[in-house]
């Protein structure tokens, strides 16, 4: 069983599209038994999308610990809600027998790039590693969270990654761009990327082949 957690916090119609087009297009691919987990970190515009877990907003972090803990699939994929997937279920699956977390091939359509990199905008685990490692560093709220807890996963001697075959798009920044300013971007980025090398020193997790 496949659990495919998707938190959002929309803060206009856009954003209540962009999330719908990501949930229908992971929807489309779903098998018996898989579930599709949406968590409101809430926005606003949380009246208009059906399904809902309403949050606090706690940033990715906090909202991929609130997805893991109300799913119930053994394996679990996380996924930002400006991600178009196409090709992820198969691929990723089976990348998952060679991989401990397993990255889609990424259309990065802020830069019109395909990408194979490790970033927390979609990824793939089985629970019991998330039991193993413990919960995503609610401490960083977004930006570097998801560095943390692969870093973790290597520390431990798990491998990371790409799950050739597959394919997503992504928008990039599709909410943040809209609730942070470049200033207050830059600001978080530097304060996590501080906490994260206070923890691990300026090692970063790298892909294994």
């Amino acid at each position: 069983m496949v659990s495919v957690c998707v938190p959002f916090y929309v803060v206009d119609k856009e954003g209540v599209e962009m999330t719908l087009n990501c949930a229908e297009g992971f929807e489309e691919n779903l098998r018996d038994g898989d579930e599709l987990v949406l968590v409101d970190d809430a926005s606003p515009f949380d009246h208009k999308i059906e399904s809902l877990r309403n949050k606090v907003n706690l940033g990715n972090a906090g909202a991929w610990n609130v997805c893991v803990g109300e799913s119930e699939g053994d394996i679990i994929l996380l996924s930002d809600n400006d991600i178009t997937p196409f090709a992820w279920r198969a691929p990723m699956l089976k990348a998952l027998e060679k991989y401990d977390v397993v990255f889609p091939v990424v259309y990065n359509e802020s830069i019109a790039r395909e990408e194979r990199h490790l970033a927390g905008e979609c990824f793939m685990f089985k629970r019991s590693l998330y039991e193993k490692i413990g919960p995503f560093d609610e401490g960083y709220g977004s930006y570097f969270e998801d560095t943390d807890w692969f870093k973790r996963v290597q520390v431990v001697g798990g491998t990371l990654g790409i799950a050739e075959g597959s394919h997503v798009s992504h928008k990039s920044q599709g909410t943040f761009s809209k609730i942070w300013g470049p200033e207050k971007r830059a600001e978080v980025f530097n304060k996590n990327k501080s906490r994260y090398e206070s923890k691990f020193g300026t090692e970063y997790p790298y892909l294994n082949t």
